[in-house]
């Protein structure tokens, strides 16, 4: 590519990456508002879990559908999946609507990132991209600051709808930039679609993750209905690995996972995900539940997180270059322990920019962190598998944060729901036996200035208690982190490239040409 190409290409490759981040910092920002308006509560996480969810169930389906069928046309379904789920959303009149639309923009986003970043790995160097990984983590920097603005403003000022529309015509911009300039490569080789591994994963996963989602994994008479989708969800899994195995175009090649890197990669990734929505789910709730604040500042207070992502995948860029892999994932998984420690603490006398500040050291550590596993799994393999082992990380990536907020969540609102049951309050209209719904009553202003100012408290404490243990739990997937990271082998980028030509040569078939 020339020089004008290739910024039209980053330009494209930027602005779709900003989909997703975009995304992410609105609706986090908003949902406390969704929650006062359309009610329900207890399903407030499921629209952080059935986005994330089905995203996950589709990233490694994307990712060798790619690798089958070229990274245009397959990353062009997913965005136009994503946007029509995104218009669902703006006009869902119901929290359980809502729930089914986030689906249905998970479908569609499980290809957005991972092709993203496999489109990177195609076109540029392991150096190149440690590089531009400062402009990718710009975006997300820009989308931390744009996001909660966007959000707080436009629910503030005409409705939280238009939040999910702002989407659309970001999604439209990239796909006619890449349509018009990514110099698409294809492979000329026999397809095979390994349709019985994609079913057992997708039944499997969902089956899993809907388990330990609140309302089955809980003790008690609960236990019964977790085991009842526990374990049929585990001997589906159990079939996959044996169906893998045998595939001759596996979804998930399991050969992959006997590299250290993309295996302890994984490991590190799904872990300090699981944490990293720990924050990002649960800290504006605090915010504005407990602290009383507008949606705009509870967006707010993420905004260190992202900016200082962006700083720590440029600096990563460099530490990866002269360091190697391993000081740079140890300094990351380190600082998101640092900043998810304190937490548990966590009260409403507590100062924002406290909150803001441990953000920030957890941002930055998500930015070492991901830039280092990301590198090193591409890099792993030749281009021919590239594409499913960035879906692999991706896919370690969504698994995590879909396991951390359904457990967090699932404690958030079991506590949430004692402590409010023991206080005995009651408010006109609030039908009996759904106690969570009258925390509703402090994400909404109007309904919150109605409140008794005993009633205030009371749900305000309940709700600073709850969120105790929620993020107690993201230490604890913090530390874990940190003991993965310690079996990161230690390799340099010139020596993982060398190491990835001799498996892309070796992996090279009579039936492949280049």
């Amino acid at each position: 590519m020339d020089r004008r190409q290739t910024i039209l290409v980053m330009v494209a490759l930027m602005t779709a990456t900003f989909i997703t981040a975009l995304d992410i910092m609105v609706v986090g920002t908003v949902m406390p508002t969704i929650i006062g308006q359309l009610g329900g509560l207890p399903l407030y996480t499921w629209v952080f879990t059935a986005y994330l969810l089905t995203s996950t169930v589709t990233v490694p389906i994307y990712g060798k559908l790619a690798d089958l069928f070229g990274r245009l046309p397959v990353f062009f379904t997913g965005v136009v999946i994503f946007l029509i789920g995104s218009a669902l959303c703006g006009l869902a009149q119901s929290m359980e609507q809502l729930v089914v639309f986030r689906a249905i923009q998970g479908l569609g986003a499980g290809a957005v990132q991972p092709l993203v970043i496999t489109m990177v790995g195609d076109l540029f160097s392991i150096e190149q991209r440690a590089r531009f990984s400062a402009l990718f983590g710009a975006v997300w920097g820009f989308s931390s600051v744009i996001g909660p603005f966007i959000g707080g403003t436009l629910t503030e000022a005409v409705s939280w709808r238009f939040v999910f529309y702002v989407n659309i015509p970001v999604g439209v911009i990239a796909c006619l930039l890449l349509a018009r300039y990514y110099p698409e490569r294809t492979v000329h080789r026999a397809r095979s679609i390994d349709f019985p591994g994609a079913v057992l994963l997708t039944l499997g996963l969902t089956g899993m993750l809907l388990a330990l989602a609140p309302g089955h994994a809980g003790a008690g008479i609960e236990l019964g209905a977790f085991l009842m989708l526990a374990v049929p969800s585990a001997a589906l899994l159990v079939a996959f690995v044996k169906v893998e195995s045998r595939a001759k175009e596996p979804i998930l090649p399991l050969e992959l996972f006997k590299i250290p890197a993309i295996t302890v990669g994984a490991v590190v990734v799904l872990l300090s995900s699981a944490a990293q929505f720990g924050l990002t789910s649960f800290i504006p709730l605090w915010e504005q539940g407990v602290q009383g604040g507008s949606p705009t500042m509870a967006g707010l207070l993420l905004v260190p997180l992202s900016v200082c992502w962006s700083a720590g995948s440029f600096a990563g860029g460099k530490v990866i270059l002269r360091y190697g892999f391993r000081p740079c994932l140890l300094a990351g998984v380190g600082c998101i322990l640092a900043g998810c420690a304190p937490l548990p603490a966590i009260n409403p006398t507590w100062p924002l920019w406290l909150v803001g500040g441990l953000s920030a050291v957890v941002g930055l550590g998500l930015g070492f962190t991901s830039l280092a596993t990301t590198v090193a799994t591409q890099n792993s393999v030749g281009w021919e598998r590239r594409g499913v082992a960035t879906s692999t990380n991706l896919f370690a990536r969504t698994v995590g944060g879909a396991i951390g907020i359904t457990l967090l969540g699932t404690l958030l609102t079991t506590r949430l729901a004692e402590r409010i049951t023991q206080a005995g309050i009651s408010l006109p209209g609030t039908a009996d036996g759904s106690v969570l719904n009258l925390a509703n009553a402090i994400l909404e202003p109007s309904l919150r200035s109605a409140l008794p100012a005993d009633a205030l408290l009371v749900l305000q404490a309940a709700l600073s208690d709850a969120l105790g243990p929620v993020f107690t739990g993201a230490a604890l997937f913090g530390a874990a982190a940190c003991i993965a990271a310690l079996k990161f082998p230690a390799m340099t980028a010139s020596g993982l490239a060398a190491e990835q030509t001799q498996r892309s040569d070796a992996s090279v078939g009579p039936g492949v040409h280049r």
